[in-house]
C-alpha cells in the first residue's frame, strides 16, 4: 500500500515540486487592515514559489508556541509593537527563531528600535501603510540571499576549508557517531552536528527523516522498496519500519500539489 502510493505520488508530483518549492508565511499583527494588504500584494506578486499557506497571529505568543512546534515557516512578517509588549522571554525566543528563519518587520514608525536590543537582525524592514513595490523588492532581496531555492548554500567545513554547500546538491545525511557525513553525488563530507540540528535546517528543504540515520533529500527519491528508499544514484536507504506510516504521510505531504 505504502509503496504503490508513494511510487505514485513521484512520478506524477515531484517535478511539479522541483519546480515550484513550498513556501510558507506567517504574519503576526494586531492591524487587520494591515494584514490583509500584504496578503493582497503577496499573492499578486510573481514568484517561482508556490505559497500554500499563508497563516495570521494577533499576539506573538500565539506564534511562538506554533514555530516551536512541528510547523516551519520560510518567512514571518511581524509588527514589533508585539514584541514590546510581550516579555523579555518572547524576545529570546524570537531572536533564536531568526537564526532559522527571516523575519522582516513592519511598522508605521519608522524609528521604533531606537535603543531597542529586544528583537534581532532588523534587516528587512516594512513600512506601513504598504506600498507592493516595496515588499516585492523585500521579497526579492529575501528569496535571493536567504531562503531556500536553488542558490541556497549550507556552511561547511572540510580539512580546515570553510565553503558553501549548495543545498540543491545534498542527496542525504547520514549520522555518523558524534558527528554527519553530508553526502552528494561527488563526495561526503563530515559535519560537526547532530542529526537534529541537521533536521531543524533542512526539513525546509523537502528533506525528510526516514530513519534514525538518514535524512533524505526527496527530490532524490527514485523508488521505494519495502523499507527501503532508492535514490537515483541508486544508493539504497533504510526506512524507519516503527515509523513507517508516519514517513510516509510526510513524503506524500510534501509532494502533494
Amino acid at each position: 500500500m505504502f509503496i504503490n502510493r508513494i511510487h505514485c505520488i513521484l512520478y506524477t508530483k515531484l517535478s511539479r515540486l522541483e519546480a515550484h518549492p513550498m513556501f510558507r508565511i506567517a504574519i503576526c499583527d494586531e492591524d487587520s487592515l494591515s494584514t490583509e494588504n500584504i496578503i493582497a500584494c503577496i499573492q499578486a506578486m510573481p514568484s517561482p514559489f508556490d505559497i500554500p499557506e499563508i497563516s495570521v497571529f494577533a499576539d506573538l505568543r500565539s506564534l511562538l508556541v506554533k514555530c516551536t512546534s512541528n510547523t516551519r515557516y520560510e518567512l514571518i512578517i511581524l509588527d514589533p509593537a508585539n514584541v514590546f509588549r510581550d516579555n523579555l522571554e518572547a524576545g529570546r525566543v524570537l531572536r533564536e527563531l531568526d537564526k532559522t528563519v527571516p523575519i522582516m518587520f513592519t511598522s508605521k514608525d519608522k524609528n521604533c528600535f531606537s535603543g531597542k536590543k529586544t528583537l534581532p537582525n532588523q534587516q528587512y524592514f516594512l513600512p506601513k501603510p504598504v506600498i507592493p513595490e516595496v515588499l516585492y523588492k523585500l521579497m526579492d532581496n529575501l528569496m535571493r540571499n536567504t531562503l531556500y531555492d536553488q542558490h541556497y548554500r549550507f556552511p561547511m567545513v572540510c580539512e580546515e576549508s570553510r565553503f558553501d554547500l549548495g543545498i540543491d546538491k545534498i542527496l542525504y545525511v547520514e549520522a555518523k557517531g558524534p558527528q554527519v557525513l553530508v553526502h552528494t553525488r561527488k563526495k561526503s563530507y563530515p559535519k560537526s552536528a547532530t542529526m537534529k540540528s541537521m533536521e531543524r535546517w533542512l526539513c525546509r528543504h523537502q528533506f525528510v527523516r526516514i530513519h534514525k540515520s538518514f535524512l533524505v533529500n526527496v527530490h532524490q527519491i527514485e523508488t521505494f522498496k519495502r523499507y527501503k528508499a532508492v535514490l537515483k544514484n541508486k544508493v539504497e536507504l533504510d526506512i524507519s519500519k516503527n515509523r513507517y506510516k508516519e514517513i510516509a504521510d510526510k513524503i506524500e505531504a510534501l509532494l502533494r500539489p
